[in-house]
């Protein structure tokens, strides 16, 4: 459930950017500096772009009344 719950706010809260650097860095564990490169910006953007994403997704998690600590006990 948790997992599902993961998908969906990352494919329907995320921006495409977003979800494009989460995506690459944080799932599929890329370089961050290579991400950067690839989408045109820098590692600081990067490292913005996933803390704004990583924030929506404890955002939304909190609304559903899930825990991140939940989350991470489950993972």
């Amino acid at each position: 459930m948790v997992t599902e719950e993961l998908q969906r706010v990352i494919s329907e809260s995320l921006s495409d950017k977003q979800r494009m650097a989460v995506n690459s860095v944080l799932i599929k564990g890329l370089p961050i500096d290579q991400v950067a490169e690839l989408m045109g910006t820098n590692r600081n953007n990067m490292y913005k772009l996933i803390h704004d994403a990583r924030t929506k997704i404890k955002s939304e998690f909190e609304k559903k009344g899930i825990a991140i600590e939940d989350f991470l006990d489950k993972a």
